[in-house]
């Protein structure tokens, strides 16, 4: 059958409901496949070892990995054994991507393909090289080709999903326990299946799933200790904390996933409140001395509220991103603002989201009075609302690539020679930073300028609207609005839907006490759903949708639109973080003990002096939450409950 439309096949028979013909198309198309990913013995019409002149052995090809791919690839054709000749492609392919490489990337990740023609890490490469160099359509058609030949492994789905529609990996996710107890309930099958689960916000489900496995599997590679640190894992992402902590405490010492335990089991006692375990936790987790690391949220934040805050922003200098930049800029690059002498030009680049770059923007007027010649990288959709605010300051629109989502001006990245870098610096970027004095990133200098809670929130805001949109917005609010009642725009989750970050969020059905409050509730949701709007409208009085402002995209019509509220209420998203930049009061929820990392004792968020934080107790709560949001929102609005005012 022809390549990619066994996939097809199977797609469409599960869009009909169809999962005897599901089951069908997965046995035509795939069944080496799996046989190969699950330890089977496919049988092959050549002998893997045809005879090669000269014989390299491949302990040469891999000491010349990951430092020379070029030279490694010329020898791999004398390598005896054909599919390790296949695997030596797949690491020239891979050493070639991380220094950006493509073409020749291409090339060895095409050798590759053509010998492990059953092995979805080949096509699985090429779809990820053929992103980059702007292929969509063929990248498609690799990803597919690697889902097929393993049909439940995360990084296959991964990747498919970047290229395909909600629908159909919501489907393929449905059929992962039919195909778990087709494929007999082997570990391999069911061990892949469940982190796959986890990863595609399913945690209930992959729970069960490893409940299944245990029950049914009669595989001789059955480990119980592994099936129990998934449960552990998956508790967590429930937010069952306690639960996770008896399951986690007992690998601890396992020498497989003893540092992963150790990790999770430090977020555990940190959310439960035992912070001086969890920071002990996560410490011995890394004793093992070993870096670059990637950088650990929990870690961060029990320094920093345990008042070691310049010691937590000076986890951002060990990072591999950071080491990537001392690699490929040398001396010119620098961690330490006092290492910059201030005549000299400076150059620095934005991390993060939008959110991320307009609360660190707090500091702009700082590094602006101290280098004369200052350059900062910016979301290309700021550009015009910073360099109105800060015209002392040359900002470089440069778009921040996420791994999640395909990139559409992979041409400006052409010449950046290290994988590591191009998720945040264009090629243009890079030029900046070679010509320049000295340059760093703008998370290297948080440790200089926020070493204490006294360096912060110095300013009621830094951010101004454009008048002539702010007056524009202000007569379409009245005439849209209701008379006397305040205007509160309402947002309750970030654009971005992960299992990680759903944890801090609300959900619609939540907002409904909000209706206490005499208000009109104007949706600044960025990608709100139909359904959302209907049933706030169906659950909240007075709920107004800001047409036709674009949530995503336009952030000088946000600024004006926000700048005409008496109240934003959002969790820790670009909404809050442009409204405290713009002075207006804001009330910000969170529901995990992580939240709290930003709020004064009083309430008051370090960052936005017109930001109040709202938690509700129990922390985590929904019900609790929104009543913690009602009770700031009353003290803002100065509207009391009706319970006072039947007592007056």
């Amino acid at each position: 059958m022809a390549k990619g439309r066994t996939l097809r096949w199977a797609f469409s028979s599960l869009k009909r409901g169809d999962l005897r013909e599901t089951s069908r198309a997965l046995r035509h198309g795939v069944g080496v496949g799996y046989r190969i990913a699950f330890g089977g013995n496919p049988k092959s019409s050549k002998r893997a070892g045809s005879a090669v002149a000269n014989h390299v052995d491949p302990e040469t090809v891999h000491s010349l990995l990951p430092a020379n791919p070029s030279a490694a690839a010329r020898l791999i054709p004398r390598v005896a054994d054909r599919r390790t000749r296949g695997r030596l492609f797949l690491k020239c392919a891979e050493a070639h991507y991380a220094k950006w490489d493509l073409t020749a990337a291409l090339a060895c990740a095409d050798r590759s393909a053509s010998t492990l023609r059953t092995h979805p890490g080949p096509y699985r490469l090429r779809a990820n090289i053929r992103i980059m160099m702007g292929d969509p359509e063929a990248a498609r058609e690799d990803a597919e080709r690697a889902l097929e030949l393993n049909w439940l492994d995360v990084k296959s789905l991964q990747l498919f999903a970047k290229l395909s529609d909600k629908e159909t990996v919501e489907l393929i996710l449905d059929q992962f326990p039919n195909e778990v107890a087709a494929r007999g309930w082997i570990r391999a099958a069911a061990i892949s299946a469940v982190r796959t689960m986890f990863e595609f916000n399913r945690p209930q489900r992959g729970i069960d799933l490893v409940s299944d496995y245990c029950a049914n599997t009669t595989d001789p590679a059955f480990n119980a200790e592994e099936a129990d640190f998934w449960i552990g894992f998956g508790l967590l992402l429930l937010r069952r904390f306690d639960e996770a902590i008896v399951h986690l405490e007992r690998h601890l010492d396992d020498e497989r996933f003893g540092k992963s335990a150790r990790l999770h089991l430090g977020e555990c006692l940190f959310e439960v409140g035992r912070a001086d375990d969890a920071l002990r936790m996560i410490e011995d987790a890394y004793s093992d001395g070993v870096f670059p690391r990637a950088f650990n949220l929990f870690y961060f934040l029990l320094r920093f509220t345990g008042g070691r805050m310049r010691e937590s922003w000076e986890e951002y200098r060990n990072r591999d991103f950071s080491r990537a930049l001392a690699r490929n800029f040398g001396n010119k690059y620098v961690q330490h603002l006092d290492e910059i002498p201030r005549d000299q030009s400076v150059f620095m680049i934005a991390e993060g989201g939008p959110g991320d770059e307009l609360r660190f923007a707090t500091m702009y007027p700082e590094l602006s009075s101290r280098f004369s010649r200052l350059t900062i990288t910016c979301e290309p959709r700021l550009w015009s609302i910073l360099q109105r605010n800060f015209p002392s300051i040359r900002f470089v629109p440069t778009a921040r690539w996420r791994k999640e989502m395909v990139p559409s001006d992979y041409a400006t990245r052409r010449g950046i020679g290290d994988e590591k870098l191009i998720y945040t610096l264009s090629k243009e970027a890079a030029v900046i930073a070679e010509t320049s004095d000295a340059f760093c990133s703008v998370c290297d200098v948080l440790a200089d300028l926020r070493p204490d809670y006294s360096a912060f929130g110095k300013t009621q805001s830094y951010l101004m609207a454009r008048p002539d949109l702010r007056e524009e917005w202000a007569k379409k609010v009245r005439l849209q609005g209701v008379s006397e009642l305040p205007n509160i725009a309402l947002s309750w989750r970030s654009m971005l839907r992960h299992v990680r970050r759903d944890m801090h969020y609300l959900a619609v059905d939540d907002l409904a006490p909000l209706k206490s409050l005499d208000a009109v509730y104007w949706l600044f949701q960025t990608g709100v759903e139909d359904e959302e709007v209907a049933d706030l409208k169906r659950l909240l009085p007075n709920v107004r949708l800001a047409d036709p402002l674009d949530l995503k995209d336009d952030f000088e019509g946000m600024a004006a639109f926000l700048a005409n509220m008496d109240c934003v209420i959002a969790p820790c998203n670009t909404t809050a973080e442009l409204a405290g930049a713009l002075g207006v009061p804001t009330i910000m929820f969170g529901r995990t003990r992580g939240s709290r990392w930003r709020a004064r004792e009083s309430g008051q968020d370090i960052w936005h002096p017109s930001v109040r934080n709202a938690f509700g107790e129990p922390l985590g709560n929904r019900a609790a939450t929104v009543e913690a949001i009602v009770s700031e929102l009353r003290l803002t609005l100065k509207q009391p409950a009706p319970a006072e005012l039947a007592a007056e």
